[in-house]
């Protein structure tokens, strides 16, 4: 049978001194991972930025209404239903080929490509290009008269 003993955790005198370490150490050999649980942290909350966003003032009538009926703040209404739509909307970038995760780390957001299907997938998402959409065209001359029908 294979011995389980690790190595003890050394003690850090900072924060600074233990990312140093654990950005070079092998985890394996200190911690057995078999042995680890998952752990939840309900008290947890992810970091917010405050902006700055001009809305129509009809929009944000209609939105204090609707948060009205449900009894929610109406910029916490406005947050889920921007939620919920860029969810539904990185969904269909992912079904597009082009599967991206965003993250967080000390310099801000990060995308991510996730190469989840496979190295060939991810050679495939890298040729996708995101063409812009073209408004249609107006035709040059006079407009034409509408006719009734008879």
């Amino acid at each position: 049978m294979k011995s389980t003993s690790k190595i003890p955790v050394p003690k850090f005198t900072s924060e600074d001194e233990e990312r140093e370490f654990w950005a070079t150490a092998d985890s394996t050999k200190y911690i057995d991972w078999h042995k680890a649980k998952r752990t939840i942290f309900p008290d947890l909350k992810p970091s917010v930025r405050a902006i700055s966003l001009r809305l129509p003032e009809l929009l944000i009538a209609n939105v204090k209404v609707l948060a009205n009926k449900r009894d929610v703040p109406y910029q916490t209404l406005m947050k889920t239903y921007l939620s919920e739509r860029v969810e539904k909307e990185m969904r269909s970038v992912y079904d597009q080929g082009v599967p991206v995760r965003m993250r967080e780390d000390s310099k801000g957001l990060v995308a991510n490509k996730i190469a989840s299907r496979g190295e060939a997938h991810l050679k495939a998402s890298k040729k996708i290009k995101i063409k812009a959409s073209k408004a249609p065209r107006m035709k040059a001359g006079k407009p034409q008269k509408k006719t009734a029908n008879k």
